[in-house]
């Protein structure tokens, strides 16, 4: 992490300002959060940002590739292949374990790769309330690429709503009620208009 930074952070810290934290984090979305909430964000140096993010363009080309359904056609076994399979994600997530390399210097290791929407509202809130909360320095942000917290909340509604009118489309889940992740669907909810539906 960013020493300067996080010692600041600590520094400013105080058990009263996480309480208020979490009071925003468990009621902004009208569903308290399940896991445990971490009292500080990651301040991650400007030279291992740039590295994850070449991590994540070099790994989407590869995804984006016209040959990369041909080229990956083995690693998926028959009997779970799907139907009329769109030929990308509409969304990636990448989850990177940050180590040191040889030379001592933070580079990050992918660890998992998933096609499917997850805690995009609920991060976002994160990084409000931390914000709300603490002093974050400027110059840290959540977002990536320049967009800012409407245009992330524009792209998210470009993405899942599209033309079609927020009445019209769901987001369907086994018990959503049940699930560890909750409070993102109420999130998801609150910011796009849509309804969380149960399949069962």
């Amino acid at each position: 992490m960013h020493t300067g930074a996080r010692q600041h952070f600590n520094d400013t810290f105080s058990q009263e300002k996480y309480q208020a934290f979490l009071q925003t984090v468990n009621t902004e979305f009208g569903e308290p959060c399940t896991f445990r909430v971490a009292e500080t964000p990651v301040f991650i140096p400007k030279t291992l940002g740039k590295k994850l993010l070449q991590g994540v363009e070099d790994i989407s080309e590869l995804i984006a590739a016209p040959n990369f359904r041909q080229i990956s056609e083995a690693a998926i076994p028959p009997h779970l292949r799907v139907p009329a399979e769109d030929a990308h994600t509409t969304f990636l997530q990448l989850d990177f374990g940050v180590c040191r390399d040889k030379n001592g210097e933070l580079t990050p290791q992918l660890i998992e790769m998933q096609g499917f929407p997850s805690l995009y509202f609920y991060q976002h809130l994160l990084a409000y309330a931390y914000r709300k909360h603490f002093d974050i320095p400027e110059g840290y942000n959540h977002l990536f690429n320049g967009i800012d917290a409407p245009g992330y909340r524009e792209l998210m509604r470009k993405v899942i709503i599209g033309d079609s009118k927020p009445e019209n489309v769901i987001l369907l889940e086994i018990e959503p009620e049940k699930q560890n992740t909750r409070i993102d669907f109420w999130g998801t909810q609150k910011h796009l208009g849509l309804k969380v539906l149960c399949l069962s």
